[in-house]
Formats: C-alpha cells, structure tokens, sequence
C-alpha cells in the first residue's frame, strides 16, 4: 500500500475500517484525475482582462470559500485598481488575507468580514469603496439543508443580491455578476427557487449598469460538493451512498469555474452564461473514484441506493425551454437568450411578501410561497 502522497497532493490521516487502518496517504481527488476534459481556454486573454480591471475596483462577495478563494486569488493576478473582498466567516477572511499578502504583494486588496444580508453593512460598503464591478458568489448551496431552511435561503440567496444589485446601480457600477446554479433551471426545491429569483432580479438590473448571470453545475471537489462525501466514504471501506443509478450532473473544475466567471467580463452576447459541458453519471463517477482510491482501501467498496432527497432531481440542465443557447466569444462558454424578466416592481412586492412570512416564523409557509413564486410573477414573453 503506498505510504507517500502522489502528484505532491495533500494527505490526510485515515481512521481504522473494520480493524484495519485505512492508508494515511491517500490523495486528494482531483477534478483532472476523474473528470473528461472540461474547456477552460480564455477568450479574454490575461493582459487584455488586466487592462480592463486596471483602473477599476472590483467587489467580491463569497470571497472565502472554495470558489470565492480560488477566484480571489486570480483577481489579484489581475491587479485591479483596488480588490474588495467580503466573506461573513472570520476565519476565511483571516485565511484569505494571509494568503494575498503573501501571494500577491503591492496588489490593493482589501479583505472584510460583512454578512451580505447586513442592509447597513452593505449601504456603508459600497459608499465607501464605490466598486465598478461586483462579483456576488455569496450563497447558501445545500439542496438539503436549505429544504430545511427556506427562511434563511431566501434572506441570504434572494433578498441580499436585490439588495446589492440596488447598491450597484445607485453607486454607478458598470457590471453585476451573479454566480448561479443549474439548480435554478426548472427549479424543484427552495435554493432553485430562489437563485431563480435572485436571476431575475440581476436580469432587471437598470442600464447602465449591465446584470450578468454565470450558471454553475457541480463544482469539482468544492465545499458541499459530493466529491468529497464519496472520499470520504471510500477510504472508510463504504458503503458510497448514491441517491438514484440513473441521477446525473455537470461538473466543472474549480479553475473552470474562475475562468467562467472571469470571461464573462468580457462577454455581451447574452446577460445568461454557462460553460459548454455534458451531464456526469454519478454512478459512473462513484464508480471512478473508487478505482482512482482503490490502492488506499482496505477491500472492496460497495454502493448503496438511499433515494432522491428532498428538493433533488435525477438531472438537471443549463437552460429553461424558453431560452436559447448562442454562440459566444469563447469556444467552451454559451450565452443564453430567454424572455425579459417580470417586472422589478413585480418582483419587489413578491420579495416583500415573502419577507413578512418570514418574519412569522413559519417555515413551511416560506417553503410553498417560494414554490408557488414563480406563478405568481408573470413573465413577459418574446413576440
């Protein structure tokens, strides 16, 4: 049994399976190890993007975790007028700033612990830093937990990013960027409803400010994502639980991921992006990950069906059947051309509705008025 880490990944101790000590070397999964090749090209090149960041502060809300880290790290190689990061853990911020300070020195970067759901918080930010560009990656993403939790979804993924969207166009940005999921296409649960709320919101963004919305699938290895859920359960022998043999997913890399939100800076062919990919079998990818950890296991690794959780679909998709891919300026990114959205007069009464149930209490009622929220707007349509 190999004893050292390959590809100089990170280790981490095992625990013992069964009487027998699972191996202490065992990597970390990869999204290249496992993954078919996902395009990742830039459209935009990196001297081109610097020179549009270049006198130019930009807002990052999420800047701390997984995604927001990695996307922090390549703003700053951007080196923006003034970099803006804001994340509501204490320690990411902590983490997050050692690691500029020692990655990118002479960079103008300013790190912030603030909860995007702080309306005061917020209003004093954007006086004070008047940012040109706004990156929001701030979002609760657990199909689950937030099942269980409508209130705070709705607060944290709808509520806050209408609120910053107002702050961009009263302190004159020129770009708001949502980071989105493929959760909000057809949603079947609370977070795709109210990232689906948050998109249209972003859509009825006044010019000049232009709302931009980049879709994610599954994000490789990311925090909440099932990558390292099946490690885990690997390295303790199994079983790898699975929801439905028949359940797919997009996945990205989280370098796939940064470069997607990154060239959507330079792209106007559409308000709507997502990355040119195919559906993943989970079981496949179950099935992957147990012959990547094989060598660290000690025997073999059953699979177990515990069925579909509660706001899950067996698949999902990149776009809602009245909008339509177009081509874009980068060769692995679509942009999406669908209906305007309702009306932001609309959709603040709906907002404000829902925020009184939410101050009851009541759960389940802040459960189903999401569910029926996409009813209760109407859509314009296309002639």
């Amino acid at each position: 049994m190999p004893s050292a880490p390959r590809n100089g990944l990170p280790t981490r101790n095992g625990s013992p399976v069964n009487g027998s000590p699972v191996s202490t070397a065992a990597p970390l999964v990869r999204a290249a190890d496992i993954l078919p090749s996902v395009p990742a090209s830039d459209a935009m090149g990196h001297t081109a993007l610097g020179a549009v960041l270049a006198d130019r502060t930009v807002l990052l809300t999420g800047a701390g975790g997984s995604i927001g880290t990695q996307l922090s790290r390549h703003l700053a190689d951007l080196r923006p007028r003034h970099l803006v990061l804001v994340d509501v853990s204490e320690y990411n911020v902590f983490r997050l700033e050692q690691a500029l300070h020692r990655a990118a020195p002479g960079v103008p970067v300013t790190c912030l612990i603030a909860d995007v759901r702080d309306a005061d918080r917020m209003a004093s930010l954007f006086a004070t830093h008047r940012p040109d560009l706004v990156i929001h990656a701030a979002a609760y993403k657990h199909v689950p937990l937030m099942e269980r939790h409508p209130i705070e979804a709705f607060r944290n993924n709808t509520r806050a990013t209408a609120g910053l969207l107002r702050l961009a166009e009263a302190h004159g940005a020129e770009q708001f960027i949502l980071v989105s999921t493929d959760k909000a296409v057809e949603p079947s649960g609370v977070l795709g409803y109210t990232k689906r709320l948050a998109e249209w919101y972003v859509a009825s963004a006044t010019p000049p400010l232009a709302g931009k919305v980049v879709r994610f699938g599954n994000v490789f290895g990311s925090q909440g994502s099932v990558v390292p859920l099946f490690r885990e359960q690997i390295l303790r022998g199994g079983p790898v639980t699975l929801t439905h043999p028949a359940m797919q997913r997009f996945f990205m890399s989280t370098e796939a991921a940064c470069r997607l939100v990154l060239q959507t800076i330079g792209l106007d062919e559409a308000s709507i992006f997502v990355l040119r990919t195919e559906p993943v079998s989970i079981l496949w990818l179950a099935r992957r990950m147990i012959e990547h950890l094989k060598p660290w296991t000690p025997g073999p690794v059953a699979i177990e069906y515990v069925g579909l959780r509660p706001g899950e679909k067996l698949t999902e998709r990149l776009w809602e059947p009245e909008e339509r891919p177009v081509p874009t300026a980068h060769a692995g990114i679509l942009g999406l051309d669908g209906p305007p959205p309702p009306p932001r007069a609309d959709l603040d009464a709906l907002f404000d509705r829902i925020e009184a149930l939410c101050r009851t209490g009541r759960a389940e009622a802040v459960r189903e008025a999401l569910r029926q929220s996409l009813q209760d707007v109407a859509v314009p349509r296309t002639a």
